[in-house]
């Protein structure tokens, strides 16, 4: 859930990451908030002030909660990206090209919780910390008055966050070679590209599924075993399925995670199989006749030569 006055770059890389809902509001009352929260990952506070943090997963953009490790009494002028941490959030992201307007003076607590992602030479621009129970990455400076959404390291960051922060809500399992995330048990979802099949792992007895496609179409299917086998993943989109009460979300997507990743790459260095000369056994076709043609006239030539010193010794 996004809570926002309206900001085009955090809703639409956050509508833009693969299985992923967005509900957008502008209430800023707090028993309201808290209503809203119930049922979501993640809390996203864009220029809202939250309630009180407790336990959750909350992305904070231009905020001053009160009950964090942080406090941010005043803003600064403008500044720049001068360093970034080892965290996985930020790591391998350029971001030395960001330049962010009147950041807050974000001022630390001592606490091992906290972790400083990336700074100016006056204060911190983005941090994250850990809790039982909580978890929450905190950006110090308004998105609008930065250069940090249209840049390329913006969209990736923003992935990684979302990624992190679920993942305090949800477990990963492996199943079919496929990695399913797990929220509890009344909801599962995972990733699949196109045109990839997949299996369901449904309770024993279920008798049918329902399946609800991208294009609006849903059929409800008999079972005759716990495990079905979707094919039918031809388009793009959101699939749901809902079998015994439990609802399994399936995002189909056209892009793959390893080729989106812009950060540069070494280069491939050939394998032996590859640069070793494949030797290949067969018959090779070529015409003669232009060597038979040739050594005609070759000898033509000759003959006429022969002939013409004949004549001229005669």
């Amino acid at each position: 859930v996004l809570f926002t006055p309206g900001n085009f770059y955090l809703e639409t890389a956050l509508r833009e990451l693969p299985g992923t809902l967005v509900d957008v509001r502008t209430e800023a009352d707090e028993s309201a908030m808290r209503a809203a929260m119930r049922g979501y990952d993640i809390a996203v506070f864009d220029r809202i002030t939250p309630p009180a943090l407790k336990t959750g997963n909350f992305l904070l953009v231009d905020v001053a909660p009160a009950d964090t490790e942080f406090h941010v009494p005043q803003r600064l002028s403008a500044t720049t990206v001068t360093g970034t941490g080892d965290s996985a959030l930020v790591r391998g992201l350029d971001l030395s090209k960001v330049r962010v307007g009147a950041p807050r003076n974000m001022q630390l607590r001592t606490s091992p919780s906290v972790q400083r992602l990336f700074w100016s030479a006056d204060a911190d621009l983005g941090v994250s910390t850990l809790h039982p129970g909580r978890r929450a990455v905190y950006l110090s400076f308004d998105l609008l008055d930065s250069n940090f959404p249209r840049q390329t390291a913006f969209p990736l960051f923003i992935r990684r966050a979302v990624q992190w922060l679920a993942a305090s809500s949800i477990a990963t399992y492996s199943q079919a070679g496929q990695t399913a995330l797990v929220r509890d048990s009344r909801e599962r979802r995972r990733q699949v590209p196109v045109g990839e099949s997949f299996t369901l792992e449904l309770a024993p007895g279920t008798e049918e599924i329902s399946i609800a496609t991208p294009d609006g179409s849903a059929e409800v299917v008999a079972l005759t075993s716990p495990r079905y086998t979707f094919t039918e993943t031809a388009k793009a989109g959101l699939y749901r399925y809902t079998a015994a009460g439990v609802t399994h979300y399936i995002a189909a997507n056209l892009t793959d995670e390893n080729e989106s990743d812009i950060n540069r790459r070494a280069p491939d260095q050939p394998t032996v199989a590859a640069s070793q000369r494949v030797t290949q056994k067969g018959i090779v076709k070529f015409a003669l006749w232009p060597y038979f043609a040739w050594t005609a006239l070759i000898l033509l030539m000759a003959e006429w030569w022969v002939w013409s010193m004949r004549r001229e010794h005669a």
